[in-house]
């Protein structure tokens, strides 16, 4: 079992209590992308921006998030770019939940071109320039 898969699994022991300053300073080792934000109304709350490749996979993208998950967090499209922002609102600030929905944002994220059997076009260029049949020598 993985830090990451051990921390999750920590979590999912105390959903719904405030994380103290420290938990969430360990917490965000685990998530690199994201960053801490405070907001004087809803105080911490941790937030990534994804980028997809069209305005349709954004929307598709989000549409996953929220399928596959049982809370939801905020999430804005600007153009391509969907900007996640996870908090709870009933402890004025951050839960374990909001975490494990941040982690499994990036794990979605992650795997999005297999779910979606699209490919960036860094992937699909070094295919091309080196097919699975033609291994570069050395």
């Amino acid at each position: 079992m993985t830090d990451r898969d051990q921390l999750l699994e920590q979590m999912n022991d105390d959903e719904a209590s405030a994380m103290t300053s420290e938990e969430v300073e360990a917490a965000l080792l685990h998530l690199d992308k994201w960053i801490l934000i405070h907001d004087n109304e809803d105080g911490y709350k941790i937030e990534r921006e994804f980028k997809l490749n069209t305005p349709k996979e954004a929307i598709e993208f989000i549409n996953h998030l929220n399928a596959e998950h049982h809370q939801f967090p905020d999430m804005h499209i600007l153009g391509t770019m969907v900007l996640v922002t996870c908090y709870t609102e009933d402890v004025v600030g951050l839960t374990r939940q909001d975490f494990l929905m941040a982690s499994h944002a990036d794990d979605l994220f992650e795997r999005w071109d297999i779910l979606t059997g699209r490919r960036d076009e860094v992937t699909e260029a070094s295919d091309q320039s080196f097919p699975a049949s033609d291994a570069p020598s050395y």
